[in-house]
């Protein structure tokens, strides 16, 4: 599972993404690009970034599903056609172990 962050830039100052951001990209997304689950982050700075969870091959995989999806959703949803894709990141986490009486430690 990858997450990647893409940062979108409105065609217009002052603009915010419609509450129904998440549907539209998820509506977007084809069976086989695995998107699991999208969050939206309209409040970031300097630019508002959607959130995609999805199961890929790698992280250049990931990114590259997730700039699809979210440019097939602003070129095909009318909420969302004032807004461009910015960047795409995949954040690099460190994966930590958790289960009862485990060490918090991240793994390298």
């Amino acid at each position: 599972m990858h997450l990647v962050h893409i940062h979108l830039k409105p065609h217009t100052p002052a603009l915010e993404l419609p509450p129904e951001t998440a549907t539209l990209v998820v509506r977007n997304a084809a069976p086989d690009e695995a998107v699991e689950h999208v969050a939206v982050h309209a409040g970031a700075q300097p630019l508002p970034v959607i959130g995609i969870f999805l199961r890929a091959g790698g992280p250049d995989a990931a990114r590259r599903t997730a700039r699809a999806v979210v440019a097939r959703a602003v070129a095909t949803e009318p909420a969302l056609r004032d807004w461009t894709p910015a960047a795409a990141q995949v954040p690099l986490l460190p994966m930590v172990l958790s289960w009862p009486g485990a060490p918090h430690e991240a793994l390298d």
